[in-house]
């Protein structure tokens, strides 16, 4: 089975990219990053990079 990335790592993607993917396709990836699991012991197993780091700083449309 495969595993997902984690909801944090989708929406850290989604705000790095968002000014170069379409609004359109930006309204889906945020509908399908919603749907991962955010990696807590009671919910689905996911999987977060090594040295993953969020820019916090930078404001952005992604969830949270």
């Amino acid at each position: 089975e495969p595993v997902y990335p984690c909801k944090q790592v989708c929406a850290e993607f989604l705000k790095q990219c968002e000014l170069d993917l379409p609004e359109l396709t930006m309204e889906f990836l945020i509908s399908s990053c919603l749907l991962l699991s955010n990696g807590s012991s009671s919910c689905t197993q996911c999987y977060t990079p090594p040295n993953f780091r969020t820019n916090a700083s930078k404001p952005g449309k992604s969830p949270k």
